[in-house]
């Protein structure tokens, strides 16, 4: 018995389709393509995949091409866990409460004391679901406490800082700015 491992037409299609789905949200971050709306952003890029997949199984069908169904069932299924994963990343990366606590953390340096960074951050009326934030942060080893500061530990949490950062940037939701110290009395760090 032989397996064949090249995908049928509709499944290569959702994996190709699911797989440009990011690339799709980074055109439509920016002009000339760029949609306000994040929303709206996100639901045209799913949209165009969703209209391309069905425009390639009708094309393929009046080609004499028509996809088994259980291949049609396959490439749709792909397709749509590939639409839930880029939602999950674009949410988080969109509303991310916790990426937007770090990245507060890491343009704006230490912070006094938690009451400062708490009232800075969410004007005061998130105290119980900042703390929530502080305490994932701290679970996760990108934040420590110390004589009543909250600073990042060092180049992991830098690094995770930056790559929420960068996708912010990648897909227009932030503009680049510069990377404050890390701790009082420390020089910008340029690594």
């Amino acid at each position: 018995m032989t397996v064949d491992l090249v995908p049928g037409l509709a499944s290569g299609l959702g994996l190709g389709l699911g797989l440009l789905l990011l690339p799709a949200l980074i055109l439509l971050s920016h002009p000339p393509l760029r949609i306000a709306s994040l929303t709206a952003r996100f639901a045209a890029a799913a949209g165009l995949a969703l209209a391309l997949f069905a425009a390639g199984i009708v094309l393929a069908a009046l080609a004499g091409h028509s996809p088994a169904w259980a291949d049609l069932l396959a490439g749709a299924m792909i397709l749509a866990g590939a639409i839930l994963s880029a939602f999950t990343l674009w949410t988080l990366v969109c509303w991310g409460f916790t990426t937007s606590l770090l990245l507060a953390l890491a343009r704006s340096g230490p912070a006094e004391s938690h009451e400062n960074w708490f009232r800075e951050y969410a004007g005061g009326g998130y105290r119980m679901f900042t703390q929530d934030r502080l305490g994932l942060l701290l679970r996760a080893g990108l934040v420590r406490e110390a004589a009543g500061t909250v600073r990042l530990t060092g180049g992991r949490a830098r690094a995770f800082a930056r790559l929420a950062d960068l996708l912010r940037r990648f897909y227009g939701l932030a503009q680049p700015q510069p990377h404050a110290p890390a701790s009082v009395g420390e020089p910008p760090r340029h690594d």
